[in-house]
């Protein structure tokens, strides 16, 4: 039995804007028995001092420098290293409620879950506005169902970010879940396979996580001119899903999750070449994923 509660892996890359007040509600959380894995992917800013300055005042901390490969490859690295029972994977330009891993650990603990869910809020929001969570249709107890119970929405109850869930490592590693190295959606594959092999999912229905949406750094910003990554990140969920017998299973719901991602990704999109290029290749897309 692992024992530390929760390990915190924390990608940065270039960041120094952001970074002092992220990391300051990370070392101040009021669960204490938690390491904190800051993984520098080759900033090029001021990032890496700050970095050292509350590793200099913190025995949590352990640094990975790493030249820039991408967040996907430093989380997955940071996974490797971690001894945490839980990992919670968070992004160097957000902010966490002091109680969020108190609260988060404790309910995973209770109901001994695979996959804790909690929504979010924007910079602009109150602390009750709730973001990127769905609660399911006739679950009574969103404390603690299966992947099994809500088959037609397991891919709609939340958003594809990692850094408003839970995940116990030992269910992370035994299924050999990583992030997809892209350099935008990498974590659609980690966290919707991970649900979809999830026997115990708990929602916690409090928001913890102010998302800096507006950061320069944010991937979002950029998603418009990388956006056959969300073709990639889809047929690697469909192949894992195939490869596992649980694609027939959660086939509505994916449908439904790959009209929903082509919606999203094309708002992001700014000339009329793209968007060209962009409707072909979801038509493509979607006449693969109707034959099989």
């Amino acid at each position: 039995m692992n024992n530390i509660n929760v390990s915190v892996i924390l990608t940065v890359y270039n960041t120094e804007q952001y970074l002092d007040e992220c990391l300051y509600s990370i070392v101040n959380q009021s669960l204490r028995n938690i390491e904190i894995i800051i993984i520098n992917d080759g900033s090029t800013d001021g990032s890496l001092e700050i970095i050292n300055k509350f590793a200099n005042t913190d025995s949590r901390i352990k640094i990975l420098n790493q030249k820039n490969m991408g967040a996907a490859k430093a989380r997955n690295n940071g996974i490797k290293v971690s001894n945490g029972k839980y990992l919670s994977i968070l992004d160097g330009d957000d902010i966490f409620d002091d109680d969020m891993l108190e609260s988060m650990y404790l309910q995973a603990e209770e109901n001994e879950a695979d996959v804790l869910i909690c929504p979010f809020r924007n910079f602009s929001d109150n602390k009750e506005f709730k973001r990127g969570l769905t609660l399911p249709k006739d679950i009574k107890n969103i404390k603690l169902f299966s992947s099994s119970d809500i088959k037609e929405q397991i891919f709609q109850i939340s958003n594809p970010a990692a850094w408003n869930k839970l995940f116990n490592r030992d269910f992370i590693i035994k299924n050999n879940i990583s992030f997809q190295s892209l350099s935008s959606c990498n974590d659609l594959y980690f966290t919707y396979f991970a649900l979809s092999l999830a026997n115990k999912i708990s929602i916690l229905n409090k928001s913890f996580v102010i998302y800096r949406n507006e950061s320069s750094c944010a991937i979002s910003r950029s998603r418009g001119k990388v956006f056959f990554n969300i073709f990639k990140a889809m047929n690697k969920l469909k192949k894992s899903l195939i490869a596992n017998n649980l694609y027939d299973k959660y086939s509505l719901s994916y449908f439904r999750r790959a009209l929903v991602n082509l919606m999203y990704e094309s708002k992001s999109i700014e000339n009329k070449k793209d968007i060209i290029d962009f409707i072909k290749s979801s038509n493509k897309f979607l006449e693969n994923i109707i034959k099989s």
